[in-house]
């Protein structure tokens, strides 16, 4: 049997009915270390860095918007329109 035959067989069912991978440990201390300093050596150095949008302003826009799609679900609610799982979470937590 071929090494990913190996992989896929071991599996049972989807992977997110296994907590395995929860529990395990994806990185210990010295490869995440590797990997910080491999993501660091990857990033270009300026002197010019690029202007961006503040945090402030791009937290006032996500609260826009989500005010917005809380009225429109609102909305949908009220009028007895089924809404998806995500809709309803929005619903219940805000």
């Amino acid at each position: 049997m071929p090494w990913w035959g190996r992989l896929i067989k071991k599996q049972a069912g989807p992977p997110w009915h296994n907590e395995n991978a929860i529990r395990e440990e994806v990185f210990g201390c010295e490869r995440l270390e590797q990997h910080g300093e491999s993501l660091a050596s990857a990033q270009r150095i300026t002197s010019f860095p690029r202007r961006v949008e503040s945090l402030h302003a791009r937290l006032a826009q996500n609260e826009r918007e989500l005010l917005a799609a809380h009225r429109i679900v609102e909305t949908a609610v009220a009028e007895g329109r089924s809404v998806t799982p995500g809709a309803e979470w929005l619903i219940n937590n805000s």
